[in-house]
Order: C-alpha cells, then sequence, then structure tokens
C-alpha cells in the first residue's frame, strides 16, 4: 500500500515459501535470503531488502583476488537442511570461473558450538595443512 508516497508492508520479516508464492500481496521479509525467491516468475512480487546468500560468492571472489589468493582449502558447513549446498556451490563455481584454484575441500557437520562440543576444525586443518599451501 501506497503513503505519502512510501511504500508500507505489512508482512512478518518470517515468512515461508508457501506464504511467499501469494501473487496477490507484496512482500518485504527483509531477512529472506532464500534463493528460490528471486524467481520472478513464481513470486512477481517479492520484494527483498537483503540478497539471496548465493550472492555471496561475488563478495569472497573479489575478496580473495584482491589479496592475490589464487589457491584455497575451501571449508563450509553441511546442515541437516541443506541450505549451505547451494551456496557452497555457488561460491565454488564462482571462484573456478575467476580462476581461483580450490585446493582441498572440506566439509563439517554443523553448526558448532565452541567449548560444547569437540572442535572440527582441528582435524580439518590437520588434514588440509599439506594440499592448502
Amino acid at each position: 500500500m501506497w503513503v505519502d508516497r512510501t511504500v508500507k508492508f505489512s508482512v512478518s520479516a518470517l515468512v515461508s515459501i508457501n506464504e511467499r508464492s501469494s501473487k496477490t500481496s507484496t512482500l518485504s521479509p527483509q531477512f529472506c535470503t532464500h534463493r528460490e525467491t528471486s524467481d520472478k516468475r513464481r513470486y512477481p512480487t517479492f520484494a527483498r531488502t537483503r540478497p539471496p546468500d548465493t550472492q555471496i560468492s561475488k563478495s569472497v571472489t573479489t575478496l580473495l583476488l584482491h589479496f592475490n589468493w589464487t589457491q584455497v582449502a575451501f571449508l563450509h558447513q553441511i546442515s541437516l537442511e541443506g541450505e549451505f549446498s547451494a551456496v557452497a556451490s555457488t561460491i565454488s563455481a564462482a571462484m573456478q570461473a575467476s580462476g581461483i584454484s580450490v585446493r582441498v575441500e572440506k566439509t563439517w557437520n554443523g553448526p558448532f558450538y565452541l567449548g560444547y562440543m569437540d572442535n572440527p576444525f582441528c582435524k580439518i586443518l590437520e588434514e588440509t595443512r599439506e594440499n592448502a599451501r
């Protein structure tokens, strides 16, 4: 709804994918970063205030290239719902397209809470130490 040349949104920031498919209302969930909602054919009225998580790949590759890092070890979390796999795939493809070589890729089952469980990174660092240099 337009009010004094500003848009008023009356939708909660936490909206499920099923609710987002409504073609009759404009939605602006401020923290919805699911890439599926970028499909304008399915969600023509969806408005986003933050880019999808998969767009982080551009920032990651730009940062790596800025510091002339052309060979990296790529570590990422595996979640039960699989929401990080699309982000990891996008980052990996962006690095490859930018000429950044992924020397080794390792994952850990997440989430990790320091002080409450064994640290998975000690093992990962030991395994990647030689190949990542």
